[in-house]
């Protein structure tokens, strides 16, 4: 399902007129591109490429040591989480209190 998500994202990506790279076991990698998709699992298996702006889908996974692998990686890195929640109060502001750096409002959207 992961694969498919990844290959999702990059396609919407394109749709909007962006190279893509897509960081993924058995996809040939494009690492010119300015525009990168891959999941954490996988990037934590691999040398992490340094970003400008990380973007995560469902903010509460922030907290997690393989996310904070992650940012860490791009100290400078603009961060923009996303939090798709049915559930009313599903806080976004304690995972990302603990990266104190540059944490942007997330957007938030109510349903699936």
């Amino acid at each position: 399902h992961r694969r498919e998500l990844i290959h999702q994202a990059a396609d919407q990506r394109r749709a909007m007129g962006l190279r893509v790279g897509i960081i993924l076991a058995g996809v040939e990698p494009d690492p010119a591109a300015p525009v990168q998709v891959g999941s954490v699992q996988t990037l934590n298996r691999r040398t992490i490429p340094s970003a400008d702006l990380i973007v995560i889908d469902e903010a509460h996974h922030v907290a997690a040591d393989s996310y904070a692998n992650v940012i860490a990686a791009s100290q400078n890195a603009w961060l923009l989480a996303s939090q798709r929640s049915t559930v009313p109060g599903n806080d976004w502001k304690a995972p990302c209190a603990r990266i104190s750096r540059r944490c942007c409002n997330p957007m938030t959207t109510r349903g699936s």
